[in-house]
């Protein structure tokens, strides 16, 4: 991701940190590392927070 971001593209964040937080949510289990960790990638590229 740092690589695609330094690029100017946007980077596999859905596919990486999204599939993570959407398995956290279906076992109710919170993942407040990954959740900030996907914040901070997503504002640096200026794509949208995986759900």
């Amino acid at each position: 991701m740092r690589r695609d971001v330094a690029a100017g593209r946007p980077p596999e964040l859905d596919a990486i940190a999204g599939a993570v937080l959407r398995a956290g949510a279906r076992h109710q289990l919170p993942a407040p590392t990954v959740r900030a960790l996907a914040a901070r990638v997503a504002e640096r590229a200026g794509v949208a927070v995986p759900a």
